[in-house]
């Protein structure tokens, strides 16, 4: 299935996504657990992943760098959820030992009256919503529903729409965003995961303490509304 991000054209990953890299064993000491992250995947001059920013300000090298092919620039910090065992190298220093990733589209915001062939909401599907921990991200789990035509998927396109942001009496600040969705002519037999990272430098103010960020998002089930406090 291919995903239109706006200023981006971006094929949705799977879920899972096995890294390039040599084989291992999974370790099982009191130092050694898997873990999921959303995480800022960091490439070196070769455009191979070698390290990771965790969503706490954590950097961790891999004991292995991996190449992904959605990460196709150098010394560049690409979103991503990956999925690595935590161990300790000789120095007793955390690393990461990688075992799978996935891409996270991170969609420029639009001002709705800036999108030029009219805001469109068409259905997904909502898992959940959270503010990351260093409050760079928004980030949002959901499915789009997807199918081929004669064995070829179809493109749909997502964005992130700002509605506008409203002053309140105490002088914070509401910024109203919708989740844009074309679902095109693409059929909708089943369901595929879509991760969306809204990256809060990409919002049209600065954020101050007390201000707010609401999502809209139209699913199956009705509107789904999530606001993050600043």
């Amino acid at each position: 299935m291919k995903i239109r991000c706006f200023l981006m054209l971006l094929p949705l990953m799977a879920l899972f996504v096995s890294c390039s890299s040599e084989s291992y064993e999974t370790g099982d000491g009191s130092l050694s657990y898997m873990v999921a992250d959303f995480v800022e995947a960091e490439t070196d001059a070769s455009s191979n992943v070698v390290s990771i920013m965790t969503d706490r300000d954590e950097r961790l090298w891999l004991t292995r760098s991996v190449k992904l092919e959605w990460a196709e620039k150098p010394d560049t910090a690409y979103r991503s959820l990956i999925y690595y065992n935590k161990v300790r190298d000789d120095n007793g220093t955390y690393v990461a030992e990688t075992v799978g990733a996935t891409q996270v589209l991170t969609p420029i915001v639009t001002d709705v009256a800036d999108i030029k062939d009219g805001m469109k909401t068409d259905p997904v599907i909502f898992e959940s919503a959270w503010k990351s921990h260093n409050g760079k991200y928004i980030n949002l789990d959901l499915s789009v529903k997807t199918g081929t035509v004669d064995g070829k998927y179809g493109q749909q396109t997502v964005g992130m729409a700002c509605e506008g942001t409203d002053t309140r009496s105490d002088g914070t600040r509401l910024v109203r965003l919708t989740l844009y969705h074309d679902q095109a002519s693409v059929p909708e037999y089943y369901s595929a995961k879509l991760y969306i990272s809204i990256p809060v430098k990409y919002l049209p103010i600065e954020l101050s303490a007390g201000d707010e960020v609401q999502v809209s998002m139209t699913t199956y089930g009705g509107e789904v509304v999530k606001t993050f406090g600043f």
